[in-house]
């Protein structure tokens, strides 16, 4: 199998970087010969493939270092179990799911992203893979005594042979109680994915040589680890120790990782960025979901901007002013409704406005692949709509495209907004004024206007601003600015 001579190395820092989120069956289709090769394409089905693949992806390279992004991560791109379009039902852990492509395609992928500066992050799942299992009895409704194991079709099994035996699979049936920690742990999801026992050392040493694979075969750059909480605390610190030293051996000396923790208690996902028994070992990253829920009330269902605040004072006290500059944000994602779809003709603004505030206050910002459009869809399967179906969709002209590519830009330029301090300066019910600076930088301020009239926002009299919103620079010639009704300002302050 194919290995890069030469690997490319990792950034110094991931704090100023710009994330894609893209789902590949959905994003660009560039080569239809593979799109049923699963025998599972149906374009008008929502829950079927539609044909987005690798190759669609490399096209969309330039595009997307157009739009500001420094990362791409994709959902899963290995084989599935029933062709699902997803990714997140994979049968065979060392081979690519032939409707995206083939592996030399992916490495075509990932080398195309490199030449232009852009990291590529794999998706990576082990808590479970497709359902392929059940029980012999038939029935699948949780019991804490367990059933007999079985394969569903002899003919469809787990790869590698290693997971071929139902015994390395937790046989509890379908959680029942969520708030049951032994159910998250031990149960399936309902639906059917058959659930790993991560606790058994042989998964746990085949999983981290399968992620190894991935790394040294094909040149990735950072993991985004799916379903986090579903799997013991002590697997992970095995694990991101093993894939560390992995990717160190191949001159990635930062490699990211990330942890999906679908929580709306602080306290839940902190415990991810804990440091294990040697103070070590531990995520870089964690979505931050408590932010996530925060901004969806604020822009999609005009809450109060007050809620920014608050939240703003749980995430610092929960992880620290300076994990928050690190934590993963986002406005939209494929398992939760896109922002415009929570008001019935909802004005565009708010999500131009969320993805302001996503990009300038503390954290790591991703955008889910649509914002440029913008998308609209609710609901799974709503929300992983046809970028590719869409009028031009890779042009550079979209006014979503050129905000995203302005405020990727800004986070570059000014450190302050990647690393620095974050103080709210002024919010009421519809407007927000903060600050982000960095040492002896100069200031960064970002003013947010949520109502539908202009709104004057005085800042500290002392020192000279500058707006600085598309980078069009402009001395103000007062201590206040003014916001257009659902509008924004970015300053710079001379100090």
């Amino acid at each position: 199998m194919y290995k890069p001579k030469t690997y490319f190395p990792s950034p110094q820092t991931w704090q100023d970087k710009t994330f894609y989120f893209a789902v590949t069956d959905r994003f660009i289709d560039g080569d239809s010969t593979n799109n049923n090769l699963s025998g599972n394409f149906d374009p008008k089905n929502p829950y079927k493939v539609h044909g987005g693949d690798f190759k669609g992806v490399t096209k969309a390279i330039p595009y997307l270092k157009s739009l500001g992004v420094d990362v791409l991560w994709l959902t899963p791109i290995q084989k599935q179990a029933y062709g699902e379009y997803h990714g997140y039902a994979i049968s065979d852990f060392y081979s690519v799911n032939p409707t995206l492509g083939t592996f030399g395609e992916f490495r075509e992928l990932v080398k195309t992203a490199h030449e232009y500066g852009i990291y590529v992050c794999l998706d990576v799942i082990v808590n479970h893979s497709g359902d392929l299992l059940n029980a012999k009895s038939g029935k699948w409704k949780w019991n804490p005594e367990g059933y007999e194991l079985a394969y569903k079709d002899k003919k469809k099994k787990h790869f590698p042979k290693i997971f071929q035996n139902p015994e390395l699979f937790h046989n509890y049936g379908n959680v029942a109680d969520w708030n049951d920690p032994k159910q998250v742990l031990y149960g399936e999801f309902p639906g059917g994915l058959d659930d790993f026992k991560t606790e058994n050392p042989i998964v746990r040493e085949e999983m981290l040589k399968i992620w190894s694979w991935w790394i040294e075969h094909t040149d990735v750059d950072a993991f985004r680890i799916d379903t986090a909480k579903h799997v013991e605390i002590s697997f992970w610190n095995d694990f991101i120790k093993g894939i560390k030293t992995k990717a160190k051996e191949l001159g990635k000396d930062n490699f990211w990782i990330f942890a999906e923790s679908y929580e709306f208690e602080d306290h839940k996902s902190q415990r991810f960025l804990n440091p294990d028994s040697i103070g070590e070992n531990t995520f870089d990253s964690v979505l931050n979901y408590t932010l996530w829920g925060t901004q969806k009330e604020v822009f999609g269902k005009n809450g109060s901007v007050r809620k920014l605040a608050e939240i703003w004072e749980e995430n610092k006290k929960s992880f620290g002013e300076t994990t928050c500059n690190k934590l993963m944000t986002f406005v939209e994602n494929h398992d939760q409704p896109r922002l415009l779809s929570y008001q019935e003709n909802a004005n565009p603004n708010l999500l131009k406005l969320a993805l302001v505030y996503n990009f300038t206050a503390p954290g790591i910002p991703i955008v889910y692949y649509g914002a440029e459009i913008p998308f609209k869809g609710g609901n799974d399967p709503e929300n992983r709509e046809d970028f590719f179906k869409t009028e031009n969709p890779l042009s550079t002209e979209k006014e979503n495209f050129k905000l995203i590519s302005y405020l990727a830009s800004i986070r570059k330029k000014f450190r302050g907004i990647s690393e620095g301090s974050f103080e709210i300066y002024f919010v009421d019910d519809k407007s927000i004024l903060f600050k982000r600076s960095f040492g002896p930088e100069k200031p960064i301020w970002v003013a947010i206007n949520l109502s539908n009239e202009k709104v004057k926002l005085d800042l500290p009299k002392r020192g000279i601003y500058y707006q600085n919103t598309y980078n069009q620079i402009a001395m103000l010639l007062s201590s206040s600015v003014f916001v257009e009704p659902y509008g924004f300002e970015i300053l710079t302050q001379e100090r």
